[in-house]
């Protein structure tokens, strides 16, 4: 609903995933790779890391499932998922993300946040993980990282329209581009 507001006409297709094994997985990063051939598209991909561990074992898996989004091979994140070393509600979402990246040449990996929501709540016995990782083409192409001040201003936006519970206008989304150009141009963008 986010993106159909702040961005009328842009065609969102949600997807969800019942079977999360690695075929499954593969199947569907096939069907996404040759969507991506014929159609301009931003994937985005979503799931909760942990789910009610105290916060000092969150952090630990947490740790653990970030690490091998990073730096492990979706075959090694399958195996990794199967012998419980990782955890992720969206086993699925995340194995295919892998794959897909891997078929698009988008082979920088950067975490932009990691968080829980004992931070917010204030309760650390039972907490669930949460992270943003953006999947890029290789830094040595050439590609540029959005400002400090972008993305500062992109994270006070999502809490307020949060806060407020509804959407921005469209002269407020014409305000957010006119102040800030690097969001007028075309290319990948993940806020969580």
């Amino acid at each position: 609903p986010f993106i159909q507001k702040a961005l009328p006409g842009i065609p969102v297709i949600p997807i969800l995933m019942g079977d999360h094994s690695l075929e499954k997985a593969e199947e569907l990063a096939n069907a996404l790779y040759q969507l991506s051939m014929k159609k301009h598209c931003l994937f985005i991909f979503s799931t909760d890391l942990s789910h009610y561990h105290n916060a000092k074992e969150a952090e630990q898996t947490d740790r653990n499932t970030l690490t091998s989004i990073l730096f492990e091979t979706p075959q090694a994140q399958s195996r990794l998922f199967r012998y419980r070393a990782i955890e992720a509600c969206g086993q699925g979402p995340l194995l295919t993300a892998a794959l897909l990246a891997e078929k698009m040449g988008l082979r920088d990996k950067k975490l932009y946040a990691y968080t829980h929501s004992g931070k917010v709540t204030g309760d650390s016995s039972r907490v669930v993980g949460y992270s943003a990782i953006g999947f890029c083409a290789d830094k040595n192409k050439n590609v540029k990282e959005m400002s400090l001040a972008t993305g500062e201003a992109l994270k006070e936006l999502a809490r307020k329209t949060l806060e407020r519970g509804q959407l921005l206008s469209s002269d407020q989304v014409s305000d957010m581009l006119y102040r800030y150009p690097e969001l007028n141009k075309k290319t990948g963008l993940f806020v969580t």
